[in-house]
């Protein structure tokens, strides 16, 4: 590939993935992590460094966006019970990609994660659309909610594309939305990316221009998506939702 193209083919990916991303709740990174491993000679390492990078800019613009527009009023002990058991799980993961963990294995479980909760939801028509009947956040709950984003992150820090599968999770669980199960995940979400990708970068050799235009259509990608999820509402999200997880878990077992 011509290498002066490069940049401006990792920003419209870029751009397009979070779109995505900050629509449906997720996916965006696990797509452009595919795809930089597709057109670039990126280590597996460089190219998960990048898809970071571009998470920690979209969850970042999405929070601005949701925590301006202050619709959804989100339960600080929820979030940081999110925020932690992220946090925990993905340095965990971090530190297995670098030195002891073959990938391969443990990410070939996400397509079967995600075809299992795709079916649940189109079982479930009417979850995450009506009159919201959130449970009571109770010890049990956050242990639960802690216990799930710890598991799930260690998962989610070898690859990305978790996004979704943890606003359905809150959909189920906690009997919300989508857009408010999705403002969650943003915001809990931003800080464990940005500490992540701030860390990689600091142990793998990137193309720094090419990180730059990720950057720009991360953050524009990001801001598009989240307005357009106000525009649709939860019917829509919730139909790309199944659309990103059947076709990111297809794409997996085909390819």
């Amino acid at each position: 590939m011509n290498l002066e193209a490069l940049p401006y083919l990792g920003g419209i990916v870029s751009f397009f993935s979070m779109i995505l991303s900050a629509f449906s709740g997720g996916g965006g990174s696990l797509i452009l992590l595919m795809s930089l491993l597709g057109f670039t000679e990126s280590s597996y390492l460089a190219a998960l460094t990048l898809s970071k990078i571009a998470a920690a800019v979209v969850t970042g613009t999405a929070s601005f966006l949701h925590i301006k527009k202050d619709k959804y009023k989100l339960d600080k002990k929820v979030l940081g019970v999110m925020f932690f058991g992220s946090l925990f799980g993905i340095s965990i993961a971090t530190y297995l990609v670098q030195y002891q963990l073959d990938e391969s294995f443990v990410i070939s479980l996400l397509p079967f994660i995600m075809f299992s909760i795709g079916l649940y939801l189109i079982w479930n028509k009417k979850k995450g659309l009506g009159i919201e009947k959130p449970k009571p956040v109770t010890k049990r709950l956050l242990g639960e909610i802690f216990a799930f984003f710890f598991l799930t992150n260690i998962i989610n820090g070898l690859s990305g594309g978790f996004g979704i599968i943890f606003g359905s999770f809150m959909v189920i669980h906690m009997r919300i939305s989508f857009i408010h199960a999705i403002a969650y995940g943003m915001v809990s979400g931003f800080l464990v990316h940005l500490m992540q990708s701030i860390y990689l970068t600091t142990v793998v050799d990137l193309n720094y221009t090419l990180a730059i235009f990720i950057i720009i259509g991360a953050f524009l990608g990001g801001y598009v998506g989240t307005k357009l999820q106000s525009l649709k509402g939860n019917l829509w999200v919730k139909n790309v939702a199944l659309l990103v997880m059947f076709g990111i878990g297809i794409r997996m077992l085909i390819f």
